[in-house]
């Protein structure tokens, strides 16, 4: 195994490192598992994140929950509990209004079984801020993964 040793600039030269590292031909290949996701809430970024940031303010974490019917995000802190729910859009559904076209949700389902879990609306809130500037911003949902906001 390679050394690699590392002197402090000091003129005193107290510090003194040692390292084995290992190349790169010796190091164990991971792969990374694919994963299905099993739902995907579909919103334009503004609009995701002002909904989010409502949440933030009264709650740590929120719960997504997503069956057949549509998706329920719920709060349960210290001073509020409440949520927010959300219809399963239908495909092909004709919107006039351009204020409306805007604010559009859309829920897939790909799986009948319920999907639930908590996330830190202070993470959400970070990466969904990075998609405002966006057209499009998607939370996928799994029971037996993360969520992936892309």
């Amino acid at each position: 195994m390679p050394l690699f040793t590392w002197y402090d600039d000091t003129r005193s030269r107290i510090f003194l490192g040692q390292f084995s590292l290992k190349l790169l031909d010796e190091i164990d290949t991971l792969s990374i598992p694919i994963i299905n996701y099993t739902a995907t809430i579909s919103a334009t970024p503004f609009d995701m994140y002002r909904r989010i940031k409502s949440l933030y303010g009264l709650a740590d974490s929120v719960k997504f929950e997503i069956d057949k019917n549509g998706a329920s995000l719920s709060i349960n802190g210290e001073i509020a509990i409440g949520g927010l729910f959300l219809k399963r859009s239908i495909r092909g559904a004709k919107i006039n209004d351009a204020k409306e076209k805007e604010r559009t949700w859309e829920l897939e389902i790909s799986a009948p079984d319920r999907v639930s879990q908590w996330v830190s609306l202070e993470y959400l809130l970070k990466i969904l801020k990075i998609y405002t500037q966006g057209s499009g911003v998607k939370i996928r949902l799994s029971n037996d993964a993360p969520l992936r906001v892309c």
